[in-house]
Order: C-alpha cells, then structure tokens, then sequence
C-alpha cells in the first residue's frame, strides 16, 4: 500500500498500521476499524485486505448466497457484481441515471424479484448515488443497502454522510489511494 506523509509522526503512525506487502493485516487492524467506526459514527467497523473482501464478508455476514439475487449498477465496480456471483448470488443488472451515472432507483425497483435479498451501489468518482431513494425502496421491499464508497468516504446527500443510508457500506484503501491522517 502507498500512503502519503506529511510528517514524520504521520508517516511512523502510517508504517506502524500499514506494515508489509499489499494484502497483510497487521496487528493494528482491529484497533484501526474501531477507530474509524467511532470516527464515522457507526456501529462496527472493519478492516479486511479487499475491497472483494469487504463486499463478501458483507454478503456473508447478510446470508446472502446460493439462489439470492443482488442488484448492482449496470456500469460500476466490476467487483459488486463479480463478489456476488462468488458467493453464489445471481447479479442481476439494473441501468444507470444518466445525470448522476450511478443506480438508478427506478430501474433497480423494476428488477426486483422475489429472490431479491439486496442491492449494492457504488460512487463512481465521489459522485453520490440516491442513497435516500435506494434506502427507502430496500426498506419497502425488505431488502439490504450496500454502498460501495471507493474512495468517496465525504459524499453527503441532504447533508447527512451518504453511508448513513446503508446497512453496510465499504471504502478502498488500496495501492494509490491517499491516506492522510491530518497529524
């Protein structure tokens, strides 16, 4: 993982967090996703090597698999739908809003079957989906909210943090995102 320091003290917390080759948890990730849990305001966080792997344990922790469908945005993150298949979920694909380039409510909707278990959205280059709409058509239909936040960890709607709409919601940490931890 790359990482940008602006300070020394920066750059030793970063290294003491962060050690190794792209894909190893250190002993410092437990205590990292309770940190950004409590600094997001919310229930639980966690730190995994993937954003596959986040959007799985996701999947998983949902028991979501064999025989459920998720939806995901005809044009997102090859990884939404190609996690869902891996744990045995049909993607089924649904259009995007032309102004917004992201999950369309109203094309999601029109996919939903009764297999339906959730849908997974994602912000392509921080622009925010309609997380409140997708919020209350998955409380409708009894289906879970997943946002995939790339690198958009900010994006807001009505001024509220957009991943306030979810039931669960992963961010990338991966080779040439920034971290700054402001120190």
């Amino acid at each position: 993982m790359s990482y940008i320091a602006k300070t020394q003290q920066e750059a030793q917390v970063l290294t003491s967090v962060l050690p190794g080759a792209w894909g190893t948890v250190g002993p410092k990730f437990e205590q990292a996703g309770e940190t950004i849990a409590k600094w997001l305001d919310v229930g639980y966080g966690l730190m995994v090597f993937s954003p596959s792997a986040a959007l799985e344990t996701i999947l998983r922790s949902f028991n979501i698999g064999f025989g459920d469908e998720v939806i995901v945005a005809a044009w997102s993150d090859p990884v939404d739908a190609m996690v869902a298949a891996a744990v045995g979920a049909k993607p089924v694909f649904a259009e995007i809003d032309a102004e917004t380039l992201t999950l369309s409510v109203q094309a999601a909707s029109a996919q939903i079957t009764d297999k339906t278990r959730a849908i997974v959205t994602d912000l392509p280059g921080g622009n925010p989906c309609d997380a409140k709409g997708l919020q209350e058509l998955c409380r409708q239909k009894g289906l879970k909210l997943i946002l995939n936040l790339g690198d958009a960890w900010s994006a807001k709607q009505d001024g509220k943090a957009i991943y306030k709409y979810a039931d669960a919601a992963f961010v990338d940490l991966s080779q040439g995102k920034a971290v700054d931890l402001g120190l």
